[in-house]
C-alpha cells in the first residue's frame, strides 16, 4: 500500500491522487467520503501551517456518487401479472388503478405521462393514444384492447358531468386533476 512520505513539505500533487485512489480502491462509499474530507482538511492545516505547499488540498479527487445511479429494478412477469390483479373489481379506483397500471405497464408510459392524459388523447377509431413524451413532442402509441377496456371501464362509473377533459381524476376530494399539463409541440 502506498504511504505518504513523513515530511509534508514532499508532497505533490500526483502523490496525494495516488495516495487516495490506491486507498479508495479497497474501501466503500461512507470510507471514501471520510478520507476525502479528512485528507482535503489535513492539507489545508498542514498548509496554514506552512508544513506544505498551498493549495494541495486541491489535488484530492472528488468521489462521484450519484443518487439512484444503479439500474432500476424490475418487477418480474409473476408480480406485474400479481398487480394487475390486485386491481380487479367493480368500485370506480380499483378500475381507475387498473387502467393506469395497464398504461404503465403495456405501453411503457411514464406516471407523469398518465397523469397528463385527456379523453382527447384517446382516438378510439384508430385504437390509438396521443402522448406528450419526455421531450414534449407528441407520439402515437397503438392502444390494446385489454388498455382500451380497461380505460372504458373506468370512464362508464364516472359521473357524466365532468367539468374538464383530463382522463384521471383524484379519488379524493376534491376530486379533479392533480395539475395543469404542458403542452405538447406539434410535429
Amino acid at each position: 500500500m502506498m504511504e505518504l512520505r513523513s515530511d509534508p513539505a514532499g508532497w505533490r500533487p500526483k502523490d496525494i491522487r495516488s495516495y487516495l485512489l490506491e486507498r479508495a480502491s479497497n474501501s466503500g462509499r461512507g470510507t471514501i467520503e471520510k478520507i476525502t474530507t479528512s485528507l482535503r482538511a489535513l492539507l489545508r492545516y498542514l498548509a496554514v501551517a506552512g508544513r506544505c505547499q498551498a493549495g494541495l488540498d486541491g489535488a484530492v479527487p472528488a468521489y462521484a456518487h450519484w443518487q439512484l445511479a444503479d439500474m432500476p429494478r424490475y418487477l418480474s412477469t409473476e408480480q406485474v401479472d400479481r398487480l394487475i390483479a390486485a386491481c380487479d373489481g367493480d368500485a370506480g379506483a380499483r378500475r381507475r388503478d387498473r387502467a393506469i397500471v395497464l398504461l404503465l405497464v403495456r405501453l411503457g408510459l411514464r406516471a407523469g405521462d398518465v397523469a397528463q392524459l385527456r379523453l382527447t388523447d384517446i382516438e378510439w377509431q384508430t385504437g390509438s393514444l396521443r402522448v406528450c413524451g419526455k421531450s414534449r413532442y407528441e407520439v402515437r402509441l397503438p392502444l390494446p384492447q385489454e388498455v382500451g377496456d380497461a380505460i372504458a371501464a373506468y370512464l362508464e362509473c364516472q359521473p357524466s358531468t365532468r367539468r374538464n377533459d383530463v382522463l384521471f381524476l383524484r379519488t379524493i376530494a376534491p376530486c379533479g386533476h392533480s395539475g395543469e399539463a404542458t403542452p405538447c409541440r406539434r410535429w
